[in-house]
């Protein structure tokens, strides 16, 4: 087993659901997730329906580490 030395750079970037999705959306947080020097960029929504990633769903690492990151301590 190895484990990383460096853990992986994660790019969080919250975004204003109303100027992204328009005055009347009921999505109470967005966010753009990438990690290290990946193109692929996973969106975060929080909305009625919970915390998921738009392309794959609940289970999505991102979720998890934006829902982590966002919880009040």
């Amino acid at each position: 087993m190895q484990l990383e030395i460096f853990p992986e750079i994660r790019h969080v970037e919250a975004i204003d659901p109303r100027e992204a999705i328009g005055r009347d959306t009921r999505v109470k947080a967005l966010y753009r997730v990438r990690y290290g020097e990946n193109r692929q960029v996973h969106e975060v929504y929080h909305d009625r329906h919970g915390w998921y990633c738009a392309e794959h769903g609940p289970k999505c690492p991102a979720v998890f580490d934006v829902a982590t990151a966002a919880r009040p301590r």
